[in-house]
């Protein structure tokens, strides 16, 4: 579970509670998703009594937090001053959640064109692997246990990154993968190459990596999770299909490289549902097929 972007649900802690009394226990947080601490400092509150769950973190990649808090550009900082801000950041975010340590501990949004200043993949590339240097340092001292990335990024660029990563630090030094992969972006296009319906309908569908990225991912050992397939999707733009859901997280349910789905709602009767699709072994009461509505013309998405 993740709280959604924003973190200022009025029932979240309603929704939370659902979730874990159905056996929920990996909560995802992140700077770049409300601030820098509101979602932090929610988990550190409702998990403060609760004992044997996981914490999945991110490293804020976005310059201007460096700027606007440490007085420099990321790029622009020495090597010291750089493990300076990150142990700094890693702490305060520790603080706000209440643990020792993170679960899991990820480059977030990696090779995101909106956080970057300018596109330079050599350059950012090198800043990575300076990152990951600083970052094994303190999995070394035992604040984090696995480092991971989140991206959305097409294949190409993904395995770009997780080779570059590997010539620097090993084959086991990124353990996860967080990564986007939906039923309108199962072949890991572009923007430019999207299904005809998600560009006549003008669909945010992120770049993603495609079932043969899950299957790189995969070949390296490591685990998969799915950021929030229906959302990155989109789908309800064009659809009025009360089944949606249910066919996109069957979709998700029948992908075997995927090992998790994070999922964010501020909806029980939701939560109920995605839920039931994952814990329901008869998958037959799902269609195979449904219509997706564009308009006053239907189109059958196989």
């Amino acid at each position: 579970m993740k709280i959604g972007m924003g973190g200022c649900e009025p029932n979240k802690e309603e929704v939370f509670q659902h979730a874990w009394d159905r056996g929920v226990r990996v909560f995802d947080s992140g700077r770049g998703y409300s601030g820098p601490r509101v979602n932090d400092l929610f988990l550190g509150e409702f998990l403060k009594d609760k004992k044997d769950f996981q914490i999945i973190n991110k490293l804020p990649l976005f310059d201007k937090l460096y700027i606007e808090n440490f007085g420099k550009s990321r790029f622009e900082m020495t090597d010291d001053e750089l493990e300076f801000s990150i142990r700094k950041i890693l702490e305060s975010q520790l603080q706000d959640c209440g643990v020792e340590k993170f679960d899991t501990y990820m480059y977030h949004a990696v090779y995101d064109e909106k956080f970057m200043p300018i596109f330079d993949l050599i350059k950012w590339t090198t800043e990575y692997k300076r990152i990951g240097k600083i970052l094994a340092k303190l999995k070394s001292e035992g604040l984090i246990d696995k480092i991971g990335f989140s991206a959305h990024i097409n294949y190409q660029l993904l395995y770009y990154f997780v080779e570059e990563m590997e010539k620097a630090f090993g084959n086991n030094f990124l353990e996860v993968a967080e990564i986007s992969y939906n039923i309108l972006n199962n072949n890991g296009v572009d923007q430019q190459h999207l299904p005809w319906i998600a560009r006549q309908n003008a669909i945010m569908v992120w770049d993603a990596p495609g079932l043969e990225g899950l299957k790189y991912l995969k070949s390296k050992g490591m685990y998969i999770i799915d950021m929030m397939p229906t959302e990155s999707g989109r789908i309800s733009q064009v659809s009025n299909a009360p089944d949606w859901y249910d066919w996109a997280y069957r979709f998700i349910r029948e992908t075997k490289e995927i090992d998790m789905v994070l999922a964010g709602t501020s909806s029980v009767k939701h939560l109920d549902q995605m839920m039931d699709i994952f814990e329901n072994k008869d998958l037959d009461s799902i269609p195979d097929m449904r219509i997706i509505q564009a308009g006053s013309r239907g189109y059958c998405h196989e």
